[in-house]
């Protein structure tokens, strides 16, 4: 059965340290970041794998700015630069751990400059 989103944000939220609130905006512009910026396709497919994704990255859609746009928007969002390592390691780690792995790695691959961050 596939993880909920629900689950990724309360995991995130505590291995952070962070308030659920904070740890849903900030998943739902990680979610609407892989939206805009990997083919749409791969980003189908990964929600896919994790329910409740592609309603999150609606939910928190904005202006695409890349890789520094998506850096911003965490860190208005409440996200310190310290906690983005983390937070990132704990999305990929939940997504894998939830038979997302291909499509985590396609994701990643597709979009310019990612991997050097996941």
């Amino acid at each position: 059965m596939a993880a909920n989103v629900d689950e990724l944000i309360a995991e995130i939220a505590a291995q952070t340290k962070i308030d659920v609130p904070v740890a849903r905006r900030a998943i739902g512009t990680i979610a609407n970041f892989v939206a805009s910026e990997a083919p749409a396709a791969a980003a189908a497919a990964l929600f896919a794998k994790l329910p409740g994704m592609a309603p999150l990255a609606q939910e928190y859609r904005q202006p695409s700015g890349g890789l520094f746009g998506i850096f911003n928007a965490l860190m208005v969002s409440g996200i310190s630069l310290a906690d983005m390592p983390r937070m990132t390691a704990s999305f990929v780690g939940f997504a894998k751990a939830n038979g997302a792995e291909r499509e985590v790695n396609e994701v990643v691959n597709s979009i310019p400059g990612l991997a050097q961050f996941v």
